[in-house]
């Protein structure tokens, strides 16, 4: 059973679920940042308008395995955006992500959604892979622009959707 806390209350452990993925976080930042400054970054970056927005911590038997930046109502109001899941390095592997994504989607779909939507980088090709297990799948193709302490960085992304009913 997974417990979603707020991340920035426990940015501690949230820090080292990102300090345990660094090599994720390089493809979107050259410059990472402070483990904790990104939690606070990647916690107070504001959703589109007409989406709410949650950033959890992912606790599963006491101990903190996974971050997970989560839009409600975006980009449209029966979907669930997954904006970031950070599985901690030491799990990667074991399943613990698939557990999450399908403990998130039953959430959502008892909330009401019909679809849960992301975005993948295409230069990720393990994490691509990943949300194809989940059975998700690929409905576009387009360019984001990441804020980077730096300025900015344009990368290609596949956006992938699981529907719910």
């Amino acid at each position: 059973m997974f417990a979603y806390l707020s991340a920035e209350a426990h940015l501690n452990d949230a820090a080292d679920i990102y300090r345990s993925n660094r090599a994720y976080l390089s493809r979107i930042d050259p410059l990472p940042a402070n483990p904790a400054d990104a939690v606070r970054r990647d916690s107070r970056q504001l959703p589109p308008a007409g989406a709410e927005k949650s950033f959890f911590l992912i606790r599963e038997h006491g101990q903190a395995v996974a971050v997970l930046d989560a839009l409600y109502g975006y980009p449209d109001a029966d979907c669930a955006y997954i904006g970031l899941l950070l599985v901690h390095g030491r799990l990667h592997g074991q399943g613990t992500g698939g557990r999450i994504v399908a403990d998130f989607c039953r959430r959502m779909r008892r909330a009401g959604f019909r679809r849960v939507r992301l975005s993948v980088l295409y230069d990720n090709p393990d994490a691509c892979r990943f949300w194809l297990r989940q059975n998700f799948v690929p409905v576009a193709r387009k360019t984001v622009v990441f804020r980077t302490r730096s300025g900015s960085m344009i990368k290609a992304v596949n956006v992938l959707q699981k529907n719910l009913r």
